[in-house]
């Protein structure tokens, strides 16, 4: 076993590591990073694997944060390789700047939720979702997230209550009526 360079049991340890190291750097600051999938290159029941590729999305507010986690992250995975003399190759597959949506549209919206007795909470949102492009474009932009049934989301299994959907619906045409730029 000590002669082995498992390229996918390396991976593991390194996965293990990006989430303590994300884990510790989310109570100092604004900060999630995720792996995903993984994909172990020809892997098969009885062969030591050879390859194996990982993305990992790291999300901050901060761009500065995220990138110094960022580093961090791939110490603590260059370190795993070494330690297990394995090779590395990091690829950077988008730097996309955090986009602040508009505070004024955001305090709306929350006006508009506490008006219409809707329990709410402002939390980042650090998908790139089609509304940071609309903000980026000078279009005043802020969103409303809508309880998916049992936390499942982006999944053929998600559902939401249409309570829901027409609580969201009250919620935003309620701010786009008050919104004054």
């Amino acid at each position: 076993m000590e002669l082995r360079c498992d390229a996918l049991s390396g991976a593991a340890e390194m996965i293990t590591a990006i989430e303590s190291v994300a884990t510790t750097a989310a109570t100092d600051g604004d900060l999630v990073a995720t792996v995903g999938d993984i994909t172990p290159v020809n892997g098969a029941i009885n062969k030591v694997c050879g390859e194996v590729s990982f993305p990992i999305d790291i999300r901050s507010k901060e761009e500065d944060y995220r990138d110094t986690i960022e580093n961090r992250i791939v110490d603590t995975i260059e370190t795993i390789a070494d330690d297990r003399e394995l090779r590395t190759e990091i690829e950077h597959l988008d730097r996309s700047e955090p986009v602040q949506l508009d505070s004024k549209f955001v305090t709306v919206l929350e006006q508009s939720a506490e008006t219409s007795g809707a329990a709410y909470c402002c939390l980042p949102s650090g998908g790139g979702h089609d509304a940071m492009n609309f903000q980026l474009a000078g279009i005043p932009t802020g969103m409303v997230f809508v309880p998916s049934i049992n936390g499942i989301s982006h999944n053929p299994a998600e559902a939401t209550k249409p309570e829901a959907i027409e609580k969201a619906t009250r919620i935003l045409s309620n701010a786009l009526v008050n919104f004054e730029e």
